[in-house]
């Protein structure tokens, strides 16, 4: 072979070379995509779900047995969870305490109204008197005739939910919607610009609050005695709910793990990252356990590594799946990772840029 053809032919095989390992999660994609914000309070943020199918390819349609056709939902649904956020500066904080909170009536008992600043201001030892004694009043109604129209979502799973509004007066102190009580936001939010607006989950507001640590501890304050047996937490704070990780493979290859948990808190282990937080935000856990979910944890699809003692890097996503930890491990050099798996690792390390430090 002529020199000449000899450095194209090389020049080609590192080209070729250099695309595979991008397909390959070894490394993450250093791209960033989602903006930094820099969080200010108090805010209020309103979630809401957005179709972002096709309109105009229809419904779709199936036959009974009596050969009728039947119109279903549209063919097309792309259903997202959006926020739309609004920001109170320091001299504005009391109108927004101000804010009256009427108690819901379907719990069979009655409650003053209070104010934010009450519910914020409320003890451990007045705390519990905010809320009904228990769900016992709520559970009288018929769910068919009646606890479907409720506007509370403590019933989450089994009733329409148009919209989520949590009212933030600082980072660790913050206000649920339409789970005891009622708040009228029209006054505050009258003439008021947003100052985000942004799509941050794939699917529908039931799977938003399945998997945030922001809604569910308020669907029952605390108190075992107001949370409905069907709509126990998903996890606790404490559980790991996804770990991503690549072993070194000899001193000073690329490896990390990065461990999220419950309560959001971010450990970061190894070279590659250089985080700026230890929190992931909840509505981020959200979108990487909604598309988590999606992924088929079978050990036909996974290629499981020869062996530590050979010295090879090993891939291992860990995530949390109906109700427990499942796993998946590869060879990093494995060229027969599911695709799903390689998007996903691309997808958690493109939405986690802001808190992993990836320029």
């Amino acid at each position: 072979m002529k020199p000449i053809y000899l450095i194209i032919f090389i020049f080609f095989a590192f080209f070729i070379h250099s695309c595979k390992t991008t397909l390959t999660p070894i490394q993450p994609i250093l791209t960033k995509t989602t903006p930094m914000k820099n969080t200010k309070f108090p805010r209020i943020e309103i979630y809401f779900v957005q179709d972002y199918g096709n309109k105009n390819t229809g419904n779709d349609k199936t036959t009974d047995p009596n050969g009728k056709v039947v119109y279903m939902g549209r063919a097309d649904y792309q259903p997202y969870v959006n926020k739309r956020a609004y920001v109170f500066t320091e001299s504005e904080k009391e109108q927004l305490l101000a804010l009256q909170l009427t108690f819901l009536p379907y719990f069979r008992e009655q409650k003053p109204t209070i104010s934010l600043k009450e519910y914020f201001n409320a003890t451990e030892n007045n705390l519990l008197t905010l809320f009904p004694k228990n769900i016992d009043g709520y559970l009288k109604y018929s769910q068919e005739d009646d606890r479907e129209f409720f506007e509370t979502i403590i019933e989450y799973q089994k009733k329409p939910v148009e919209s989520i509004v949590v009212i933030w007066l600082d980072e660790t102190h913050w206000y649920v919607n339409n789970v005891f009580y009622r708040v009228d936001l029209g006054a505050v939010l009258k003439d008021r610009p947003v100052v985000v607006e942004e799509q941050i989950a794939e699917g529908t507001l039931k799977n938003f609050i399945r998997f945030s640590n922001v809604i569910q501890p308020k669907l029952d304050e605390g108190y075992a005695q107001l949370r409905l047996k069907q709509a126990q937490p998903e996890f606790n704070n404490t559980n790991d709910v996804l770990t991503l990780s690549l072993s070194p493979e000899r001193d000073g290859s690329a490896n990390y793990v990065v461990t999220i948990k419950g309560n959001g808190s971010l450990e970061v282990i190894g070279n590659t990252f250089n985080p700026t937080s230890n929190k992931v935000p909840h509505y981020k856990i959200v979108a990487l356990l909604t598309r988590l979910n999606k992924l088929t944890f079978e050990s036909s699809l996974q290629k499981k590594p020869s062996g530590f003692g050979d010295n090879k890097q090993t891939l291992t996503l860990k995530g949390w799946q109906n109700g427990e930890i499942k796993t998946l491990q590869y060879e990093a050099s494995n060229t027969e990772i599911p695709s799903s798996v390689n998007d996903f690792f691309n997808f958690a390390f493109d939405l986690l840029a802001d808190e992993l430090g990836i320029e």
